[in-house]
């Protein structure tokens, strides 16, 4: 049986990164005996004292146990997977079952009960498509391919011209679509919705019309406008914009989640419309949130400059900050150094677990994959890490949310969270 002192040892070769496989194993199993951690953490507190890089390493607290173990395993996982994931993305798209079983081979996790599996888990990207469940009676990983799915959201949207006509994109081929006026409205290679100021060949005056891009859930679009500015759409949101440009400004309105590049024009800012407030950019890369039962609307500012107009209240963000204010703009808050990665998840095609609620995130589910969320019982309180890839059936979400203690239930086109 091992001892303290092999655990010393261990941890030291572990943070060098000199371990073996079969130590990693020995080390794993030893840290999640629980009827040890005070003399662990005894070992930690002295190894600390002993070696300053142990802390800046891992940024250690001795009196939290759990985090400390955690801290390992996520490290651990991530380090244990680097070198096999090189590939892996190329690989899963030829062969997901070779991959499952090569990945479950290479872990050494077989006498790991489900607690550790789930916070070796926590650390690798879970965003695979390795589905994990645990065995009735045995603590083997195993995966599992699902036989009856619901399929990710992808490139669906509504395009309504301004005489009311409705246009599918998803169902609509490359190339012209329509013209409206000076500006022709087209179809891109890549499914891009763009639109193009062509030479009017009369003197009489173009008439500009409005234009409105709607996805439904389930749905993300990306366009380009007259003036080269791109937008991007998430499910269940709603852009609408003139087909051109004059004035003394771009007005545009939004619902839903959107994201902007502006093209900046000192002469004619760009504005946006989001519930009750307007923000005015000043050469810009935002995205607005400002979905009607969200309860508030954040903007959060990548590059550049905008100002927020909020009833009789004005903010100016500079890169990284965020403005949360609520519906009613009576409550408003300015966040710095936001969290940029979660806010773009979904731009990147990701769903962030980091600092969410399960609401919060069914919500979010509920939206890219179509369905609809119903709570049996008590709404469990978890504490999620990472993100999960947009692009993967429902199945491979909620069987990695089990990983964190989430239970679900799938009748139909309705999730129940138990």
């Amino acid at each position: 049986m091992a001892s303290i002192k092999d655990f010393k040892t261990l941890l030291l070769q572990f943070i060098s990164g000199e371990i073996s496989g079969e130590d990693k194993t020995l080390f794993y199993n030893m840290i999640l005996d629980e009827g040890k951690e005070e003399e662990f953490k005894n070992v930690l507190k002295e190894l600390g004292e002993e070696r300053e890089e142990l802390y800046s390493k891992y940024e250690y607290k001795t009196s939290d146990w759990e985090q400390m173990k955690q801290r390992i395993l996520r490290t651990a996982a991530v380090a244990e997977t680097d070198q096999f994931n090189l590939n892996a993305e190329k690989a899963i798209l030829l062969n997901e079952r070779t991959i499952s079983e090569k990945f479950v081979r290479r872990m050494p996790f077989r006498r790991l009960n489900w607690a550790a599996a789930s916070a070796v888990v926590i650390g690798i990207s879970v965003g695979t498509y390795f589905l994990i469940r645990q065995r009735t009676n045995s603590q083997d990983i195993k995966t599992t391919i699902a036989k009856a799915d619901i399929a990710p959201g992808g490139n669906r949207a509504t395009l309504t011209l301004g005489n009311g006509a409705a246009m599918i994109l998803d169902s609509e081929a490359v190339g012209a679509l329509a013209q409206q006026g000076n500006t022709k409205i087209s179809k891109t290679d890549s499914g891009r919705l763009s639109y193009t100021i062509e030479n009017n060949k009369t003197s009489k005056k173009a008439t500009i019309e409005e234009n409105i891009l709607t996805t439904p859930r389930g749905g993300q679009y990306e366009l380009e406008l007259a003036d080269g500015t791109k937008v991007w759409l998430n499910a269940a949101s709603s852009f609408t914009y003139p087909t051109a440009f004059e004035g003394k400004q771009r007005f545009v309105k939004v619902t839903g989640e959107v994201y902007f590049e502006v093209v900046h024009n000192s002469n004619m800012p760009f504005v946006v419309k989001a519930g009750n407030q307007v923000i005015t950019d000043l050469g810009t890369s935002f995205n607005i949130n400002a979905y009607p039962d969200e309860g508030a609307i954040t903007t959060t500012l990548l590059q550049g400059s905008i100002k927020i107009f909020v009833g009789t209240k004005t903010n100016l963000l500079a890169p990284g900050q965020q403005e949360i204010a609520s519906v009613e703009g009576e409550s408003v808050m300015i966040k710095n150094n936001a969290d940029i990665d979660k806010v773009m998840a979904w731009r990147n095609g990701k769903l962030s677990l980091t600092d969410v609620s399960v609401k919060q995130l069914m919500t979010e589910i509920s939206r890219w994959y179509d369905v609809d969320i119903e709570y049996a019982g008590t709404v469990p309180n978890k504490q999620f890490y990472g993100s999960i890839r947009r692009d993967v059936p429902l199945s491979t979400v909620l069987n990695d949310l089990k990983v964190y203690g989430v239970e679900t239930k799938v009748e139909g086109k309705k999730i129940i969270v138990q």
